[in-house]
């Protein structure tokens, strides 16, 4: 189906055209997730005019009780899609309403008010976007595994071999999304191992954050029917890349690109306009704000890390700044015209995400910020001297301290807009703390029994040199390593050293870690820059220890030490 419907009497030609059966009233909760009720195609016109009515509290965070009133999910007709797999079905994107009212917690209906704030101003806002994904399957144990068994090398971005090896499903899916009109014009295996992007053209921002939730629940589909699962999440696996949803931005006005212009008549040689540069200075000046929206799980900050996957490099964004066609920025500026976010992961809300990123845009353009001069640098690489030299700031490191940052920044606030409770944004920062609450619960839990198990496991004699000399000839992620425990992103193996080397009575244990370190890496996981210079903390057994500071990722990289040390008290 490739022209869509404009209204009403559209809809019911293309219903009646294509014989569909049923038709998903849907719409999603401020995760994403979406939610839908099947109706049968001979009560069309009751769908569109009365729409389909739930019970929102049950189906996630949207802003509702159980005493509240029935939530009445209303049909946009120009979203109609056929299921490519099932073409008797067809799906809407509905906006929420209650009691014949737009519901304010409603993400679509949150960036509609954003775009309608930008059409004041004269822009439209057009995005396109780029899901990652992982192909898994259940082994007979339970876990899950790559779907893949033969994927297997150290670096298989662009890996022909495994292409072809998933031709049948790469190719379902590609034609699916032509066919569909949106018009797929590149697939490729991505840096992990397992990992897909497949990409279609860009479009206004409400048709692809439209987009992007039908295709996330179209690939899920698809590979569940070849009984895989498909996987958005933003790290499933410590040692691989993330899964990103890198959004390409940019600003319409009568037709035109208000952000290009040609790269000889740009100072900065990047092909943008002042106002493209406004927009990029209102993108750094509230990163560390909407990050919490745009990468809005616990998870997802296990992916914005300097490390080295086996692949060799993150491809993720660990610092606000902005460049050319540089992956390690967290803006890169890959054409003239329009601007990469890779902040954004495939845990958004792509209505959500989209909505931070044009209000901290367009607050860079109503402000005139000056962005600076692009960076070339390999950000991977670069000391933390040289860093705090070029103003390059950190992003946060967890999501906690996001949802801080979204707290006390007022253009969000402001373009987010307000509920019968108050500020939306309250209520977001609510829900994702409440996220952050129970994931630190059940972690340290966890964690705290797996210390305990290892401290019983008999003979803890073996050096720690030889389990990192391990590490580094094996090459493998920490969990293989003897006696090796995760700690969220850290890992750590717990031995019995030479005590006076820890300042330490015998017969304690020391944790050292013995994977590649990186400061901000720790510091992140071990409760912030408090985790250094010998600041004490407690463990779940209430035992105090303290935390040394890291050797730089230069040490680990030369062999001089592949381990920082956290010693007992």
């Amino acid at each position: 189906m490739n022209d869509a419907p404009h209204d009403a009497d559209d809809v019911r030609k293309i219903v009646s055209d294509n014989g569909i059966e049923f038709l998903f009233a849907q719409f999603v909760d401020m995760h994403g997730k979406p939610s839908a009720k099947l109706v049968p195609a001979h009560h069309l016109d009751d769908l569109l005019t009365e729409g389909a009515g739930f019970a929102g509290f049950a189906a996630g965070d949207i802003g509702q009780g159980p005493d509240d009133p029935d939530m009445i999910a209303m049909p946009d007709p120009s979203t109609l899609t056929i299921l490519p797999w099932r073409p008797t079905v067809a799906r809407f994107a509905c906006d929420a309403t209650v009691e014949g009212k737009e519901w304010p917690y409603c993400p679509r209906t949150i960036l509609r008010h954003a775009l309608a704030r930008a059409a004041d101003m004269g822009y439209e806002m057009k995005i396109g976007a780029e899901l990652e994904y992982f192909l898994l399957r259940c082994a007979d144990d339970g876990s899950l595994e790559l779907a893949d068994p033969l994927d297997t090398l150290d670096q298989p971005c662009y890996d022909m071999r495994a292409l072809t090896r998933n031709l049948d499903f790469m190719s379902e899916v590609s034609k699916a999304v032509t066919g569909l009109g949106w018009d797929n014009y590149a697939n490729d295996h991505e840096d992990a191992n397992g990992q897909f992007e497949q990409n279609f053209a860009y479009a206004d921002a409400l048709t692809t954050c439209d987009r992007a939730v039908f295709f996330r629940y179209m690939v899920e589909s698809l590979a569940q029917q070849r009984g895989l699962i498909a996987t958005f999440m933003p790290k499933p696996f410590a040692h691989l890349t993330g899964n990103g949803c890198h959004f390409h931005i940019s600003l319409w006005k009568d037709g035109e690109n208000v952000f290009e212009r040609d790269p000889s008549e740009d100072p900065r040689g990047l092909g943008l306009s002042e106002l493209g540069y406004n927009f990029i200075g209102g993108l750094k000046a509230n990163a560390k704000a909407y990050i919490a929206v745009t990468a809005p799980t616990v998870n997802s900050y296990k992916r914005l890390i300097v490390g080295a996957p086996s692949s060799g490099a993150t491809w993720a964004p660990a610092y606000v700044s902005y460049g050319y066609n540089n992956r390690t920025q967290m803006l890169r500026v890959p054409a003239p015209g329009r601007i990469e976010d890779r902040t954004v992961d495939g845990s958004c809300n792509p209505y959500l995400a989209a909505t931070a990123m044009l209000t901290a845009g367009l607050d860079g353009i109503e402000r005139g910020l000056d962005p600076g001069d692009p960076n070339s640098a390999n950000l991977y690489e670069m000391s933390p001297e040289d860093r705090a030299a070029a103003g390059i700031e950190l992003l946060p490191t967890n999501l906690l301290d996001a949802t801080r940052e979204l707290a006390g920044n007022e253009a969000l606030r402001a373009g987010f807009g307000t509920t019968p409770d108050g500020d939306y944004i309250d209520y977001f920062i609510e829900c994702k703390q409440r996220e952050v609450k129970a994931a630190h619960e059940q972690q340290f839990e966890h964690i705290v029994e797996r210390l305990r198990i290892r401290a019983r496991q008999g003979d803890h004699g073996e050096n720690i040199a030889q389990v990192g000399q391990q590490r580094r000839a094996e090459q493998r992620p920490a969990r293989h390593c003897p006696r090796t425990i995760a700690l969220h992103r850290v890992d750590f193996a717990v031995v019995r050293d030479h005590p006076e080397r820890l300042g330490k009575r015998p017969g304690r244990e020391g944790v050292r870690r013995v994977a590649r370190v990186d400061e901000r890496e720790l510091r992140g996981h071990l409760g912030g820059g408090r985790a250094f210079g010998g600041s004490e903390r407690q463990d779940g057994d209430g035992e105090r220890f303290h935390v040394r500071r890291p050797l730089s990722t230069a040490a680990v990289r030369q062999g001089r030490t592949s381990f920082a040390t956290v010693a007992a008290s």
